[in-house]
């Protein structure tokens, strides 16, 4: 089937500003139509040398990805979170050579699509965004690095509060604050379905200050070509006022819509550090730049098809004749041992169990890695982990899972946060309605609207310590 990815993209000047910080970045692939790398670049206003950040963020992971497809297929949301990394430690040594520009800084929302996978792998920091557009819902799978961002995707703030809001331009993470190592948490990355007739968006916030979703939709629900749907973007945020630079980058590709129970929003796989915790002041004010949030779509729990629950049911009857055949086996052959008791001519072998698992991925919406030998494992809007050394499977019950440190894995189910210790699969209890990392062993929690901490420890038994 073909899956050739097509492509829009431009950055508008807007009606206030004089010069355009914003970019788009965008590469493609001649031999391999199906891929393609694309984003929206916004340098942060107020500070010198804005437009030069975006240029070296873009010309860096443009480069860095410039390689051949099979090298990225192999681990692509590492690629490009890597390639962000790279561009945002170009941006640091640039900031370091020239004192006149030591506060140039941007943020970027950026994607590696496959339309062969029907996924895109992303990586983002501060506040551009990235959206999927599928029969009518928009759903945001980049998570805003700002206070106000952090408000309304809690469900604290509307969309109209959040676009109103006297703290919406401040930022908690930016490019080019300092260096970063290959394994960082600063930078958000993950994965998220593209399925054929699904547009991707990524857009500066010159466009999401002043448009708000609904109208986002409408104009990307349009029988228009993607360009048309590009410029109506942007001509709708001057029609606003365009205060901001406007980038707008669209791709899609063609092939049989998905069935009706997948067109729900989907959880979106994230990979390291939750970028909603909470900040200091300090850190919460590391820049000054316009910005509004919108409200998306809250993830709905899929249908379960008969299909699906026909098939489930033959994995299990599969599996019950399996450890049946394994307990009967064990059994004869202690049977056979007894009897043979005092002879020397037989030689009993005990043969150790074994699940094998090559199969088993097919039955999985998503697979990543995880440290220490772990991999997530997604199945229908459920996480759960595969332990790579003895295949055991830890239950798809959890809404959202994610590598938090070395050695735990945060997980939520029901709106609370708990943690997976990953050696021994004990859950700290899952009763948080906020959790982040402080250093070492010790995490802040949140009941109700009260904050104190706790260390993590190998049992269940935790007391909580007040601040």
């Amino acid at each position: 089937m073909n899956k050739n990815i097509i492509h829009a993209q431009r950055s508008d000047l807007g009606q206030k500003r004089n010069n355009n910080e914003d970019d788009f970045i965008l590469l493609t692939y001649p031999d391999n139509p199906n891929i393609l790398v694309l984003g929206a670049i916004d340098g942060v206003g107020g500070y010198e040398g804005g437009e030069i950040a975006t240029s070296d963020c873009k010309k860096t992971i443009e480069s860095y990805m410039q390689k051949p497809y099979k090298v990225l297929a192999d681990s692509p949301e590492k690629h490009i979170k890597k390639a962000v990394i790279q561009a945002n430690n170009t941006i640091t040594e640039n900031r370091k050579k020239n004192s006149e520009l030591e506060r140039m800084s941007c943020v970027v929302s950026v994607a590696f699509l496959d339309a062969g996978k029907e996924r895109l792998y992303f990586a983002h920091v501060g506040d551009s965004r990235g959206y999927i557009y599928r029969k009518g819902e928009l759903i945001k799978f980049t998570q805003d690095h700002s206070l106000v961002g952090y408000l309304e995707e809690r469900g604290e703030l509307t969309e109209e509060e959040a676009m109103s809001h006297p703290r919406r331009n401040e930022i908690s993470k930016l490019l080019g604050e300092k260096i970063l190592q290959p394994d960082t948490d600063y930078v958000q990355s993950g994965t998220h379905s593209f399925y054929p007739q699904d547009i991707a968006l990524f857009c500066s916030d010159g466009l999401t200050d002043l448009v708000d979703s609904q109208t986002i939709k409408s104009i990307l629900s349009k029988s228009i070509s993607l360009e048309e749907k590009e410029e109506a973007l942007i001509a709708e945020a001057n029609r606003l006022g365009g205060k901001d630079n406007i980038t707008v980058a669209l791709a899609t590709y063609e092939g049989e819509s998905i069935p009706l129970n997948k067109t729900k929003a989907e959880e979106t796989v994230i990979m390291g550090e939750d970028p909603l915790k909470s900040k200091t002041e300090e850190e919460q004010s590391i820049s000054l730049k316009p910005q509004v949030e919108k409200k998306t779509p809250a993830p709905q729990k899929k249908n379960k098809g008969k299909g699906k629950k026909t098939l489930w049911g033959v994995i299990v009857l599969l599996l019950i004749a399996a450890a049946g055949y394994f307990g009967w086996t064990k059994y004869m052959a202690t049977e056979k041992k007894q009897t043979n008791q005092g002879r020397n001519d037989t030689i009993i072998k005990k043969e150790p169990l074994k699940i094998v698992i090559p199969d088993l991925p097919i039955i999985y919406d998503y697979i990543g890695d995880l440290k220490e030998g772990m991999k997530v494992v997604q199945k229908e809007g459920k996480f759960g982990y595969i332990n790579e050394k003895d295949s055991l499977v830890i239950p798809l019950q959890y809404d959202n899972a994610e590598s938090f440190k070395e050695g735990v894995a945060k997980v939520k189910k029901n709106g609370k946060y708990g943690i997976i210790n990953k050696q021994d699969f004990h859950i700290i209890p899952i009763e948080y309605k906020e959790m982040q990392e402080i250093k070492g062993d010790s995490v802040y929690v949140k009941k109700g609207e009260k904050w104190s901490y706790i260390k993590i420890k190998p049992t269940i038994e935790i007391e909580p310590n007040e601040e």
